[in-house]
């Protein structure tokens, strides 16, 4: 070839172990002065040789020639990259399940420090609940025999609300005087007498009793001969038609019955 003619060649060598892959340009320049003997083309030529390292005879030598030098000179080989994708692709998984690990770690703790607070108010308010439970019972108890205190007072007052305290006592010079029995009723052992005198119409015994009754009282009740004695004495007599009912009454042509029940007995001798 006359003309002037630049070839680079690009050679790489792949070697068997861990040799890596080199590259050689070879420029070659023609002479101003000589004429090419024949058109060449316009654009440059690229001739890629395989050589084998360790002066070992290629199998196989391939030859192109190009306009570009191939994707071989610009990077690494394309199983590398792949591995180098898996890999990084690996790597964002595990950071990504790692992550997602935390994030429900968190989310579990705080879940566990919620549900161990509540515990805690539970328990709490568990442990004030028996306590007021206690505290209750106990007020429940003090009141039941406060109750039972006051019913055994009502039951009282009840049995003797009849009993005028009044008519019994009254004040004097500050000081509070009580008699064991009414005004104009007197007092003979442990009871009390009244002996009506006035302008009264006659009456019968029943209507006599019944006269008593609203005073709180009843026919008089003899016992002995002392108490008949002092009857005797507050009872003066006016005539055959006037007289006094005492608390004997006859259910029968033959016996004789005090109010509370207990029969006269005869006097023998």
């Amino acid at each position: 070839v006359k003309c002037q003619l630049l070839i680079c060649v690009l050679n790489f060598v792949l070697l068997q172990m861990e040799d890596e892959v080199s590259y050689s340009t070879v420029i070659f320049n023609r002479a101003a002065n000589v004429e090419p003997e024949a058109p060449v083309r316009q654009a440059e030529d690229v001739v890629y040789s395989l050589v084998m390292s360790q002066g070992e005879a290629p199998s196989n030598i391939c030859t192109e020639t190009t306009g570009e030098p191939t994707a071989a000179a610009n990077g690494p080989s394309t199983p590398y990259r792949r591995a180098t994708i898996c890999l990084g692709l690996l790597c964002l998984l595990l950071l990504a399940g790692l992550v997602a690990v935390c994030v429900f770690d968190i989310i579990q703790i705080s879940k566990y420090s919620t549900l161990l607070a509540l515990y805690t108010d539970e328990s709490t308010a568990h442990q004030r609940l028996q306590a007021a439970k206690v505290s209750l019972e106990r007020d429940n108890k003090e009141l039941t025999e406060k109750r039972d205190q006051l019913n055994g007072a009502l039951r009282f007052i009840i049995q003797f609300s009849r009993f005028p305290a009044n008519a019994f006592c009254h004040l004097t010079d500050g000081e509070i005087h009580c008699e064991p029995c009414l005004k104009h009723w007197i007092q003979y052992g442990s009871s009390c007498y009244f002996f009506y005198t006035g302008d009264y119409n006659l009456q019968t015994w029943q209507k006599s009793r019944e006269h008593c009754m609203k005073t709180e009282g009843d026919l008089a009740v003899i016992d002995n001969t002392e108490e008949q004695a002092f009857i005797n004495q507050h009872t003066p007599y006016y005539n055959g038609y006037h007289g006094y009912w005492i608390g004997l009454s006859r259910t029968n042509e033959k016996q004789w019955v005090w109010p509370t029940g207990r029969v006269l007995e005869a006097e023998t001798g």
